[in-house]
């Protein structure tokens, strides 16, 4: 009896104990129970924000140099291929130019023709001033004789009205004459009224020999000569550019090449209006030239220079844009001049707004729902570039790439995880511990980063935030994990 009570009580004993155990893990489960829930934080503290726009867009070149060639003309050296890098000064191709000597037979002919047109009017000048020193001669002697006439009384009273030719047309001028030369002298009362009669031919003869303005006339075949002149001259200096050479004035990449080596060219035509050969001409005296004249019959178009076509086209890197598109409210934030960053494939590269559009385009959709309504929703935004300041080979026209664009930026400023920020309808605030309790604070901000907010109110620094904190309630207890 006595071994079955020593054992009875030993395992009461250790149900004892086995209670006790499990009461203080109870008491230990309820006490860190009652702690709350786990929660990340992070301090205030102080960071550099820099706020981005980013956006997406289509690369395109601005600068752009378009060379042409005349049909028959035979490519001597091509240097280039499309996709080519080139930098300035770079020779593209050089030239066969025999098939301009017909041409500047052309204008060497029209230089002779032009020229003698001129020395057949300057002539008609010389004759013309003769003709006139012969009539005023004759006009001096008759006067003469009037004088003697009415120094010894023979001369009457009256006398015959001179016209004011100047005031009168060509034709009237000649059908005075005809009257006047028709008048028989020895029917006028004396001779003097004779001499009146052939001293008014002659100064209408004289009139009508000034009439036409002969220097005006001598200037017109003066500035035809010297417009052929420098016909030929251009296409002179023409032919001595293509023997020379198209050359690159700029680090770019050639776009297409029309021409090949050692085959006549077969015309090519530009769909655009603007062709722009001046560069070709750059380090060049041509000063006696007529620039505009001489870029006419280098770069005409099609249209007025059929015989001449595109040969190669290069795209310079000081063009290299990124066009995209900016809403309205986006127009507060981005600028022109603001910097910006530009990622193509792996490869990143500084740029610059450099073109905001100042018209806005509006588009007009419309919507067609599955029971059959429809509707039409209207949007608007403008147009919008910038410009890589450091671009290369790389960088392949009309593909897309990603632009980003820094709007704004701070420096050592109050700072929070944008993972600790809420929004609700328009209000900012944060969870803060306090008493161990979540508590809703009302905060305000101001630029933002992909890590930061700046904070401007309600937040010190080494304060801590509750991060993630949308599926906590105010007054929630929780405790820092």
């Amino acid at each position: 009896m006595k071994e079955v009570w020593q054992n009875k009580k030993a395992r009461i004993g250790l149900i004892f104990g086995a209670l006790v155990i499990v009461a203080c893990i109870v008491f230990m489960v309820i006490k860190l129970t009652d702690r709350g829930t786990p929660v990340e934080v992070a301090k205030v503290e102080k960071n550099d924000v820099e706020q981005h726009y980013d956006t997406a867009g289509v690369m395109t070149s601005a600068s752009s140099d378009k060379y042409y060639a005349y049909v028959g003309m035979v490519a001597k050296e091509v240097k280039v291929a499309p996709g080519d890098a080139v930098c300035k000064g770079d020779v593209l191709a050089t030239f066969d130019t025999s098939v301009l000597n017909d041409k500047l037979s052309e204008k060497q002919k029209a230089v002779k023709e032009a020229q003698d047109a001129y020395n057949s009017a300057a002539q008609g000048k010389a004759d013309t001033a003769n003709q006139i020193k012969d009539i005023e001669s004759q006009i001096a002697n008759l006067k003469d004789q009037k004088a003697k006439l009415e120094a010894s009384g023979e001369s009457s009273s009256t006398s015959v009205n001179i016209p004011d030719f100047s005031n009168m047309t060509e034709a009237e001028i000649t059908a005075f004459i005809n009257q006047a030369s028709s008048t028989s002298i020895e029917d006028l009362a004396n001779t003097s009224q004779a001499i009146d009669i052939q001293i008014a031919i002659l100064e209408a003869r004289k009139s009508l020999s000034s009439t036409g303005s002969l220097d005006s006339i001598l200037e017109v075949y003066k500035q035809t000569l010297d417009a052929r002149r420098k016909e030929y001259n251009a296409v002179l200096e023409e032919k001595k550019l293509y023997e020379q050479g198209i050359v690159a004035q700029a680090d770019g990449k050639v776009a297409n090449v029309y021409i090949k080596e050692g085959e006549p060219y077969k015309l090519v035509e530009d769909a655009s209006a603007n062709m722009d050969l001046s560069s070709m001409f750059s380090g060049m005296d041509l000063s006696s030239f007529d620039i505009g004249s001489l870029l006419s019959s280098f770069t005409g178009t099609n249209s007025s220079s059929p015989d001449k076509g595109l040969a190669i086209e290069v795209s310079y890197y000081d063009g290299y844009k990124i066009g995209f598109t900016l809403g309205k409210y986006d127009l507060e934030t981005v600028k022109v001049g603001m910097p910006a960053t530009v990622n193509y494939i792996d490869y990143e590269y500084e740029a610059e707004v450099s073109y905001i559009s100042a018209i806005a385009n509006t588009s007009t959709d419309i919507v067609t729902s599955m029971m059959g309504g429809s509707s039409t929703t209207t949007s608007s935004n403008v147009d919008a570039e910038v410009t890589i300041k450091n671009p290369d080979e790389k960088l392949v026209l009309g593909f897309d790439a990603k632009v980003s664009i820094l709007v704004g930026e701070k420096k050592n400023v109050l700072t929070i995880p944008v993972e600790a920020l809420i929004i609700d309808e328009g209000k900012t605030y944060v969870y803060v511990i306090d008493d161990k309790k979540a508590t809703r604070k009302e905060i305000e901000v101001g630029i933002s980063s992909e890590q930061y907010y700046e904070v401007t109110k309600g937040l010190t620094e080494g304060d801590s935030v509750i991060l993630n904190s949308s599926k906590i309630n105010e007054g929630e207890k929780v405790y820092e994990r």
